[in-house]
């Protein structure tokens, strides 16, 4: 049974693999790395499973905590990049009032004629 499910993780990986290559747009990239990462926390899980070595549950819970982190990051990336292309401009202030152009917050007294 641990064969067959084996088996099945790993034509995932391989479908997954297949839309990280070919896209066609950053968002199928990041789900097919998201969807890599968890094929492989479920192969190490299986396996642990399988041999009763609980010895790389840990590094489940690490590759996880990555994958979550890394797949909120892309998306505000995706986020950002989707609102620079709909508006055409690259200003921070535009998307964020109240900041300067380099990303940091104004400060009272701080003048824009640097």
């Amino acid at each position: 049974m641990t064969s067959v499910i084996l088996c099945v993780l790993a034509l995932a990986a391989i479908c997954f693999m297949v839309r990280l290559v070919l896209g066609p747009t950053l968002p199928d990239r990041v789900i097919a790395m998201d969807g890599l990462i968890v094929t492989g926390v479920s192969t190490i899980a299986v396996r642990a499973m399988q041999t009763g070595d609980g010895a790389f549950l840990p590094v489940l819970v690490v590759l996880t905590l990555v994958g979550f982190v890394s797949t909120a990051a892309s998306a505000r990336f995706v986020e950002w990049r989707s609102i620079e292309l709909r508006d055409g401009s690259s200003e921070v202030e535009d998307h964020y009032p109240g900041r300067d152009g380099d990303g940091a917050p104004n400060v009272e007294g701080d003048s824009d004629d640097r």
